[in-house]
């Protein structure tokens, strides 16, 4: 028998972690003291910690890993839950992929022109508008001094 300690690092997981397993019933010791309340584990519940573990970094939630170990899904469930984790990790990542795309645009921005622009631009969807337009190139971001004269251009 191992004490809770010795399982925790052979385990690869924290005390702590192992209690909170304990008190949501997803993983028990194999026996516990009833007069000092030590946790202990035996080897063989190597496993099924190592599986929790690896579930979880798969991003499940506790609850149903315990459904899982337990048995209480079938296989096209599991799989079911697996496809949806994988479709809502492909879109975080989709979204940090955007947020490095900005934040690497911000960064070539200040490089370039050596200093943080005091204006933002933002991409907004809008229904489909006429508009007249000029277009021009401009110096810098400053555009005050030249945006009186493209406006009469344009009315």
């Amino acid at each position: 028998m191992l004490r809770i300690g010795e399982f925790a690092w052979l385990g690869n997981v924290t005390v702590e972690t192992l209690r909170h397993y304990d008190r949501i019933g997803l993983f028990a010791p194999a026996e516990v003291d009833t007069f000092t309340g030590h946790r202990m584990y035996t080897l063989e519940q190597l496993p099924r910690i190592h599986r929790i573990l690896a579930l979880e970094d798969s991003g499940l939630a506790l609850d149903v890993i315990g459904r899982m170990l337990e048995g209480d899904l079938s296989p096209e469930e599991i799989r079911e839950m697996l496809e949806e984790k994988q479709t809502e990790l492909e879109l975080h990542l989709t979204e940090a992929t955007d947020k490095l795309k900005r934040v690497e645009a911000r960064l070539n921005l200040i490089a370039s022109e050596g200093f943080m622009p005091d204006h933002e631009v933002s991409v907004k969807t809008v229904v489909a508008t006429q508009i007249a337009s000029v277009r021009e190139a401009l110096p810098t971001w400053h555009v005050a001094p030249d945006f009186g004269r493209m406006y009469d251009t344009v009315i």
